[in-house]
């Protein structure tokens, strides 16, 4: 079995656990070293994952541009923002924050995975987009409690 993803901590244990109570404690540079381990192994799989990713297409959304590389910053439904990597793209024509994007993927490291855009914009959401259905929906969420209380008083 393999992991997309992993990460990995030495065992620490905390006051008022059942844990931290148990007799046969592991030292924790042993800890330390297991939790290594896991991590090398880990990373050679993400090395060999990331890799495969190469000429293939993904979906993504860009998040912004990053400033000193002038590279989009993308990410896959599959990335958390801030935490997993990135799709790093290179574009002769302007990507938009909260746009979704076909990208030819043409490289790889063990985060990140880099592309050109394969076929622009499919979907555009904008900021006013998201915010009306929901506006409008707590409008008529407001209108049925008043309505609600008219009927109870």
């Amino acid at each position: 079995m393999q992991f997309d993803r992993l990460g990995c901590f030495a065992y620490s244990a905390e006051e008022n656990t059942v844990a931290a109570r148990m007799d046969g404690q592991i030292e924790q540079e042993v800890k330390e070293k297991r939790a290594e381990l896991v991590m090398q192994i880990q990373t050679g799989i993400m090395a060999q994952k990331q890799a495969a990713k190469v000429g293939q297409t993904v979906r993504v959304i860009c998040d912004g541009i990053d400033d000193e590389s002038g590279l989009y910053l993308c990410r896959t439904a599959a990335d958390a923002p801030e935490v997993d990597g990135n799709v790093c793209v290179s574009s002769e024509e302007p990507l938009y924050p909260g746009a979704f994007y076909d990208i030819l993927v043409d490289d790889s490291d063990l985060y990140d995975l880099y592309g050109t855009v394969k076929k622009l914009s499919l979907i555009h959401i904008s900021e006013p987009t998201r915010r009306t259905p929901i506006s409008y929906a707590v409008f008529c969420l407001k209108k049925k409690k008043a309505k609600a209380r008219k009927i109870n008083t």
